[in-house]
């Protein structure tokens, strides 16, 4: 029922959401066209002749968990990751195993950017205090996890707020 209902919205906002069931369809590169919040973006895979080309898809942040609208610390996280990958073409990798999307139907994703693609947007957003480790298990939490440690002990980012006693308001 929550797959549905989710169809429809986005149907409702021009905005195709397709969660690959296997690993027929895991581009290596894609291209932001908008991002939700903190760990959450819309795409599209580069014209390439692909069946999926044209079509926008919902992607995640692998292993980040961050502010949702509303909550303390959103609007900023949200700035930082349309600063890094808003409009950007994107190197993308994968968790091992099936962990390809999540129960919401976004895609989850390993994103990488620069010249070299070497800026790891998913533990620069742990690192600077603009998320923190997701629950579930994958491949590169014990990482993650020491760098929310860091930012933690280093009053990073949404950290500052917390270490303050309250909510710094965006």
């Amino acid at each position: 029922m929550m797959r549905i209902l989710s169809a429809c919205a986005a149907l409702a906002i021009g905005v195709m959401s397709v969660a690959p069931a296997d690993a027929a369809f895991l581009p290596e590169r894609i291209k932001v066209v908008e991002v939700i919040d903190g760990d959450d973006f819309y795409f599209t895979v580069p014209e390439n002749g692909a069946a999926s080309a044209g079509i926008t898809y919902r992607g995640k942040l692998m292993g980040v968990d961050a502010p949702d609208k509303q909550q303390c610390f959103a609007d900023r996280s949200r700035l930082l990751l349309k600063e890094l990958i808003g409009g950007k073409s994107i190197q993308v990798k994968y968790d091992s195993g099936d962990k390809f999307s999540d129960h919401g139907g976004f895609h989850l994703m390993y994103l990488y950017w620069g010249v070299n693609d070497e800026l790891d947007v998913n533990a620069a957003m742990i690192e600077t205090g603009h998320g923190v480790v997701a629950s579930p298990e994958f491949d590169r939490k014990r990482e993650f996890v020491g760098l929310e440690e860091r930012a933690e002990k280093n009053g990073r980012g949404g950290w500052a707020s917390i270490s303050d006693g309250g909510c710094i308001p965006d």
